[in-house]
């Protein structure tokens, strides 16, 4: 005979949800990879700022980058381009959010990478956000921008 107690239906819940949790992280560092190979194709191509012979990477898991919100780096000739990758507009929204609340916090820009965007929208979002990014870098070097 099977008893069942409320802490048996808690440590179902706990597999679960940690179950769920695993695989929210596995897909979340999949579309971090998938930026990562668009960015390092359009910072080889010339098309993104970018400085020669250094490839954008992703951040070390639990790194001083990780910590502050960055999941994809970019290096400029001007330092580098933090950007946070997410899976979907709600989950960009959330963190935006969340960062604008903060007054400890810059504020990171958010990319949304899943499997239902193609490579050519995910493309053109990572291409501007990174020349808003360099913009915004040569402002607060002091180089007159024109557009």
């Amino acid at each position: 005979m099977v008893v069942k107690t409320a802490e048996s239906g808690f440590g179902i819940i706990k597999a679960i949800s940690e179950t769920i949790s695993f695989a929210n992280e596995k897909l979340g560092r999949d579309n971090e990879r998938r930026a990562l190979s668009i960015a390092s194709e359009l910072s080889q191509k010339g098309l993104i700022p970018h400085v020669k012979g250094r490839l954008p990477y992703l951040t070390v898991p639990k790194s001083p980058e990780d910590y502050a919100g960055y999941d994809l780096m970019i290096p400029t000739d001007l330092g580098e381009i933090g950007l946070q990758v997410k899976s979907s507009e709600y989950g960009k929204k959330l963190f935006v959010e969340r960062f604008l609340a903060r007054d400890d916090f810059p504020f990171i820009a958010c990319i949304v990478v899943n499997r239902h965007r193609s490579n050519t929208k995910i493309t053109k979002q990572i291409s501007r956000t990174c020349w808003r990014e360099y913009y915004i870098l040569q402002e607060k070097a002091g180089i007159k921008v024109t557009i």
